[in-house]
């Protein structure tokens, strides 16, 4: 839109890629606008097509907050003091009385639903209030749809809620309360405030490799446990990686994680044996596309997923852009030599590690965690090499 009309948009192109909100962030659509901005290439400009999605987008978004906007006028009669909203002004609704001690309204008796806050792979979040402990929380609704991996999803839900909250670790987001209500499934979060690395890079395009592996270190410790207890996370990317206000790395939406190696889908590796053996076959394709690996498309699910997922988060956080896209047919070798390119002093043992994390056939790729964290370790550079160039 910016590149078509420059006198309507050019400000708010440098307003998102600066990584600011340029519209109501409940809307659905925000998190698309958001993975479209970091995905622009290093020069900064868009193909065509992009752009014109991103006009339609942005006319859509403003043609519905003038409709609620107008809606919401007509349907208001009375007088009152006037505030705009997209440029309409719109009767300001009376403050609601807060109810005394009833707890009919509150999920649970005690948790106050305030606002949708996201969408996730399996619902809605919302920011909530625990009115019994006076601390904000994040409430998960889980979706109750069938067959996303072959059998009974609040079954499935449930398992792996459960599994999940078993797992105390300082990089994993904390969860407090599994619920199984009339209602659906709920799950209970710590309330998160910070920014999320997708965040970051659309503020600062690429980061320097020591601020990488600090990140990307603690995710590496979070997925350890992770996959110590047999949980494969399986989207992996910047925007589910938090880094809170006080400088704390907090992953988070184990929302599609899959347990493997106890079940009858298992596909290799005796039950006991280490997780970097197994594999599970499922019947649904799950992970975002650009992070996910290509067994994925298959329904094979193992380790390397997660490893495939680093090796493309640190790419991105490295060089400002993902090492592969729908357009090009970049191999593993060329993606590592862009990315000793773009990283001064790269060593020859790193780019090597790194053709192993992104490799394509999953039985080729590093499948350890630890191994992954010896490619940042290379990245522990001398100050004097330690630039982005």
């Amino acid at each position: 839109a910016a590149e078509l009309d420059p006198a309507r948009f050019e400000k708010v192109l440098r307003d998102a890629l600066a990584g600011i909100r340029i519209f109501d962030p409940n809307a659905q659509d925000s998190r698309r606008l958001m993975d479209a901005m970091t995905s622009i290439p290093s020069d900064g400009r868009m193909s065509r097509p992009p752009l014109v999605l991103m006009g339609l987008l942005l006319i859509g978004l403003s043609a519905s907050a003038l409709l609620a906007a107008w809606a919401w006028r007509r349907l208001r009669s009375e007088e009152g003091p006037m505030i705009p909203v997209a440029g309409v002004p719109i009767a300001a609704p009376e403050p609601a009385a807060p109810a005394a001690n009833d707890k009919s309204d509150l999920l649970a008796g005690k948790y106050e639903l305030r606002r949708t806050i996201g969408h996730g792979a399996w619902g809605s979040v919302w920011e909530a209030f625990d009115t019994t402990l006076n601390r904000a929380v994040a409430v998960k609704h889980i979706e109750s749809a069938k067959g996303k991996e072959g059998e009974e999803a609040p079954q499935f839900h449930m398992k792996e809620a459960r599994t999940l909250a078993s797992m105390q670790h300082p990089n994993i987001v904390d969860i407090y309360e599994v619920l199984e209500l009339p209602e659906g499934i709920f799950l209970v979060f710590e309330m998160l405030e910070g920014k999320t690395v997708q965040q970051i890079l659309a503020e600062k395009k690429r980061l320097a490799p020591t601020e990488v592996r600090d990140i990307l270190g603690a995710v590496s410790s979070a997925l350890m446990t992770a996959h110590a207890n047999r949980i494969i996370h399986r989207d992996l990317k910047p925007a589910n990686i938090m880094v809170t206000s006080m400088g704390h790395v907090k992953v988070m939406d184990f929302g599609i994680a899959r347990a493997i190696g106890d079940d009858v889908e298992s596909g290799t590796g005796p039950s006991g044996s280490d997780v970097s053996s197994l594999t599970a076959q499922t019947s649904h394709l799950v992970g975002t596309p650009g992070y996910r690996p290509p067994e994925a498309s298959q329904g094979v699910v193992s380790a390397s997923f997660d490893i495939y997922s680093l090796g493309v988060c640190a790419f991105e956080m490295l060089v400002g852009r993902r090492p592969f896209s729908i357009e090009s047919e970049t191999t593993s070798q060329q993606a590592a030599q862009a990315l000793r390119a773009a990283v001064g002093g790269l060593s020859p043992e790193a780019e090597a590690i790194f053709v192993r994390l992104i490799e394509s056939d999953y039985r080729k790729r590093i499948a350890t965690v630890p191994e992954f964290v010896q490619f940042l370790n290379f990245l522990d550079i001398p100050s004097g090499a330690n630039t982005i160039v």
